[in-house]
């Protein structure tokens, strides 16, 4: 419709309790909420496992790619990268980094919220735990959920 109309709709939303939502805070509730979509998917190809799609995978269906690595997964009960959501005091680039100490980080996607940064990536479960601390250089970063 006409944008002023449009205007007129979203004031009385507004007016009546709703929330206007912009790229960045869906960015942020898919990061806090541990949704990979599939820009994350087609650019990083994770392992399903890794990323808690386990309901996504059939153990029993006939040959399929990445089939081997599935069942190596599953039946040593061990994953090689977790998925976590990261709390830091900069922003995370996209991409690998490796942790102080020893181990590496994938970050999928990385948002500024307010005073912290919120971001979504694989890290090995040893790492994974909330509330783990961990450094990549300078940057102080804090595990916030795994998933």
């Amino acid at each position: 419709g006409p944008d002023v109309e449009i205007e007129k709709m979203e004031s009385k939303l507004m007016a009546n309790g709703s929330i206007m939502y912009t790229d960045e805070s869906i960015r942020l509730d898919a990061i806090e909420n541990g949704m990979i979509g599939g820009k994350i998917i087609r650019e990083f190809q994770p392992i399903p496992l890794e990323v808690g799609l386990e309901s996504d995978i059939s153990f029993t269906k006939g040959c399929y790619t990445g089939q081997e690595i599935i069942a190596r997964m599953d039946a040593r009960e061990a994953l090689a990268r977790t998925l976590v959501t990261i709390s830091s005091d900069s922003l995370l680039d996209v991409g690998n980094h490796k942790i102080v100490g020893g181990g590496k980080l994938v970050v999928f996607d990385s948002v500024a919220d307010s005073l912290q940064y919120t971001s979504l990536g694989l890290i090995h479960p040893d790492f994974a735990e909330s509330g783990n601390e961990f450094n990549l250089d300078e940057i102080n970063c804090t595990v916030v959920t795994k998933w």
